[in-house]
């Protein structure tokens, strides 16, 4: 079951292949990718001057196409640290874990 990662009128496209039986089976073997994603939203926000990112989730869950976006503002950086860290940090994922803070110190400091 791979993804598909597509450009094109959204900042990030996730196709997962497969079907899932529920949303949390989706969720929780995808949830890091998913996360990762929504780091890179904030890290492109750096250098972007777009007002909002967005990432669109495709997937078969329960037999039905599931298409989903995530969109984010550059002010709500505060997810960063609220929602994304911890799982990093449960993780052990401390490369992430700095990156998070790094990105999330930069907007801060940008506002």
């Amino acid at each position: 079951m791979g993804t598909d990662r597509i450009l094109i009128g959204y900042f990030r496209i996730l196709e997962y292949h497969g079907n899932y039986q529920t949303f949390d089976d989706f969720y929780f073997e995808h949830k890091s990718e998913i996360y990762e994603s929504i780091v890179a939203v904030f890290e492109e926000f750096k250098i972007s001057s777009k007002n909002v990112l967005t990432i669109n989730l495709r997937s078969t869950i329960g037999g039905v196409f599931w298409n989903s976006d995530l969109s984010f503002t550059r002010d709500q950086f505060f997810i960063l640290k609220r929602d994304i860290l911890p799982f990093f940090e449960e993780e052990e994922d401390y490369e992430v874990c700095s990156r998070i803070m790094k990105i999330y110190n930069e907007l801060v400091s940008s506002t």
